[in-house]
């Protein structure tokens, strides 16, 4: 059975504190303070939960708490307001395209309001298009991150490295589905990525059978997987290449169909004498 988990984010200032529901838990506010530790302890004596526990360390801008409440799984996240905008305008601006922040943006944009409707609003209609520069940036960065397994395959038999190798698939296919995210202009985060076809659904600009074949990267064969992660990488970049040319694809290391050469001792020789 399907545990009920709810997310609740807020904000805490002088102004009326906004409130928005998510699928995971968070709260928000401007230029006043989060609830101290006396403050949320009330709250939780008048509501009897089980299995507290704090998400993260508190800090001088947000706190975080989770626990049970008549079965159903409650997570709170309180940021200030004010830190709250800061990050969307830093997440907005495309200062670090790989952040654990743009959950957090996909969470504004999918939640509910409970209270303060007009500033949660007014976030969501900031998040509701991604930025040029920013659709830029997760392109490219997603292209550096990938390891291009293709390139070394002929090596990798040998290394006896396979775990290394599913985890780096694994990876790689969140990269693919990130270039695709930037390409399509819509928040992404490979940070515990869910509803992968709900997702992949929502994008206009992709290759065929995009979540099959995704899958495909790490539910079979090492050796297809390389193979299908490959051809995906090659028919994303020339989607990049006709619909969003300004990005530079050369942030991929070896593009598709590059293969390292073997090389020899006598190889390390000749460089040795042209070096002396």
């Amino acid at each position: 059975m399907n545990e009920a988990k709810i997310s609740v984010q807020s904000g805490i200032s002088r102004r009326p504190v906004p409130a928005l529901v998510t699928n995971a838990g968070n709260s928000t506010a401007p230029d006043g303070t989060i609830p101290n530790d006396a403050q949320l302890g009330a709250v939780r004596a008048g509501l009897a939960p089980t299995a507290y526990r704090e998400v993260f360390p508190r800090n001088d801008h947000a706190c975080a708490e989770a626990y049970r409440l008549g079965g159903i799984e409650v997570e709170f996240a309180h940021f200030e307001v004010d830190e709250t905008e800061r990050r969307l305008a830093d997440a907005l601006f495309g200062r670090d395209p790989g952040s654990t922040q743009y959950k957090a943006v996909m969470g504004i944009l999918r939640g509910r309001p409970l209270h303060g409707a007009d500033l949660i609003e007014q976030w969501q209609a900031r998040c509701a298009e991604v930025p040029d520069v920013l659709a830029r940036s997760m392109v490219e960065h997603y292209l550096r991150q990938t390891m291009p397994l293709w390139y070394f395959a002929s090596a990798l038999e040998r290394r006896d490295a396979t775990l290394w190798v599913q985890q780096t698939l694994a990876t790689n296919a969140l990269n693919v589905l990130g270039i695709l995210a930037g390409l399509n202009r819509r928040f992404y985060s490979t940070f515990q990525f869910k509803r992968m076809r709900h997702f992949v659904g929502s994008l206009p600009i992709v290759p065929p059978n995009l979540a099959d074949r995704l899958e495909a990267i790490v539910s079979g064969d090492t050796q297809h997987g390389i193979e299908v992660l490959e051809e995906l990488m090659r028919e994303s970049l020339e989607l990049v290449e006709l619909h969003l040319p300004e990005a530079n694809t050369s942030e991929l290391r070896h593009p598709p169909g590059a293969r390292q050469q073997p090389w020899h001792v006598s190889d390390l020789e000749k460089i040795a004498h042209v070096a002396c």
